[in-house]
């Protein structure tokens, strides 16, 4: 019997080899553990936005897709437009089944996130360095909501 970060694992895995074929990011094969674990990590979104709001598309929930450098902390976002609420996501996937099961999300990430200068439309961080373009696509899409 697979353990639950087994099938975590398997349905990341799964998630990836959906992906569109021109969306080579996603392609596992020929990838050392480390470079296997960042898609992963970005499939690990795919699968708390198909869960939580039921996106079925793929192109869909990749583009509600921010994590990269220059991000601002922000690893995904959604609008629910019918309750009017905005949900920020960080995620954390865990590369072992050991870190998966005890690892917690340290509060400090959490509070490091340029939440509050990104929804008030800044364009940089407060070094002066710009956001990524996921980020200022959040930005158009909350201003033209």
């Amino acid at each position: 019997m697979k353990s639950k970060y087994e099938m975590l694992v398997q349905a990341l895995d799964n998630i990836c080899k959906d992906a569109p074929t021109n969306f080579s990011s996603y392609n596992l094969d020929n990838l050392n553990d480390e470079n296997k674990d960042r898609i992963r990590a970005k499939a690990y979104i795919h699968l708390f936005l198909l869960a939580k709001f039921g996106i079925q598309k793929f192109i869909e929930r990749h583009n509600y897709i921010t994590d990269g450098a220059q991000d601002g902390g922000i690893d995904a976002f959604y609008i629910d437009r019918t309750s009017k609420i905005i949900y920020i996501i960080q995620s954390k996937y865990r590369t072992s089944q050991e870190n998966y099961e005890n690892k917690e999300l340290n509060p400090g990430e959490v509070v490091s996130m340029d939440v509050k200068r990104i929804l008030d439309g800044e364009k940089m961080d407060c070094l002066g360095i710009p956001y990524n373009g996921h980020i200022c696509r959040l930005q158009e899409t909350l201003a033209n909501s």
